[in-house]
């Protein structure tokens, strides 16, 4: 990961990070708006998978509840996700270096989502008398398995899908404002924790050099660029749009808001995350990315195409079916005035 005096030595760096960012921007957020518009206006069409999956989701709710309180915990939810993520290196096993990985994995996400949830909840306590309860979701353990499964097998780096391992539930009587501020709140903390840890790595990295490194400094390094790994994916995922996820509901309150989030965001994404230090080498992935990009926006194409194809058929057969109620009511009359 490239440290903040890189960037000052190179600004092309920042530069070619914020075309990326732009990119990532119009090529998914946007293309995310419009999978949203269709998938709302054609519901009935798609409704059947979502009442096959509801059983399916109301037993794996029932098999979690009947697990030992300790077993969804937080620190276990965090742990075995620390755990998914560590397949990710190719070299992850049974060892005392996988174990250190793991271990700052974990404490990555304590940084990254763990320190956002409770600055948020003392925040909405205490600004706006708002209740809330930090929560454990062990669903984010599938979504990481699933980033990781994806990762090794098409070699995409970075390897983290992030799910936020934890979540903020606000009271009943909170109102739809107060959800938006916690969205918000969480997210713009999540964003600075996530710099704030590249910047202690860029001071770590000037400060100790290769040939001084011990066992704690590394793992202090490692830890850190878990963080800001962590943080910035996870976050950029959130922001996206999409029903379920929380961007979705800052896109709809707040556009100009969830802009101020997603752009910086993205670029933070691009600089940190991705090797744009190493845009101009052959083994750059910038084109892998990219052409992840547009088979996004080509698979939202095909689904409004195929909705639009839909719904002009439909409209054609209620046309047609107007046009032949209405010859039977003409001929019905006409023959009503000829017996009479």
């Amino acid at each position: 990961m490239i440290t903040a005096a890189d960037v000052w030595r190179d600004p092309f760096i920042l530069a070619v990070a914020g075309g990326v960012g732009a990119l990532f921007l119009l090529l998914v957020a946007i293309p995310a708006e419009m999978l949203n518009s269709a998938l709302e206006r054609n519901a009935h069409r798609w409704r059947w998978m979502y009442a096959w999956a509801l059983p399916l989701a109301a037993r794996l709710r029932a098999s979690v509840g009947r697990m030992p309180p300790w077993a969804s915990s937080a620190p276990v939810v965090i742990v075995l996700t620390s755990i998914a993520f560590g397949f990710a290196d190719p070299d992850f096993g049974f060892d005392l270096t996988s174990l250190r990985l793991v271990a700052s994995l974990a404490l990555g996400l304590l940084l990254v989502v763990h320190l956002p949830n409770r600055i948020t909840a003392a925040l909405l306590g205490r600004r706006w008398h708002v209740s809330s309860a930090i929560i454990s979701q062990p669903g984010a353990i599938v979504i990481a398995v699933c980033g990781v499964l994806a990762s090794r097998l098409l070699d995409f780096s970075p390897g983290l899908l992030i799910g936020l391992v934890l979540g903020l539930e606000l009271a009943s009587n909170a109102r739809r404002e107060d959800h938006k501020r916690a969205v918000a709140t969480r997210m713009v903390v999540m964003l600075v924790v996530s710099v704030l840890a590249w910047v202690g790595y860029s001071w770590l990295t000037d400060a100790v050099s290769p040939s001084e490194q011990s066992v704690l400094s590394l793992f202090l390094s490692e830890t850190l660029i878990a963080a800001v790994h962590e943080g910035l994916t996870g976050l950029l995922v959130a922001l996206l749009p999409l029903v379920f996820l929380d961007g979705k509901v800052l896109f709809d309150s707040d556009k100009r808001l969830w802009a101020a989030l997603a752009v910086p965001t993205a670029v933070a994404f691009a600089l940190l995350v991705l090797p744009t230090s190493e845009v101009l080498d052959d083994s750059a992935p910038l084109l892998l990315w990219v052409t992840v990009f547009v088979g996004f926006c080509l698979v939202v194409a095909a689904v409004w195409f195929t909705f639009r194809l839909l719904e002009r058929r439909e409209s054609r057969g209620e046309g047609d079916a107007e046009d032949r109620a209405m010859t039977v009511d003409g001929g019905g009359s006409t023959s009503s005035r000829t017996m009479g």
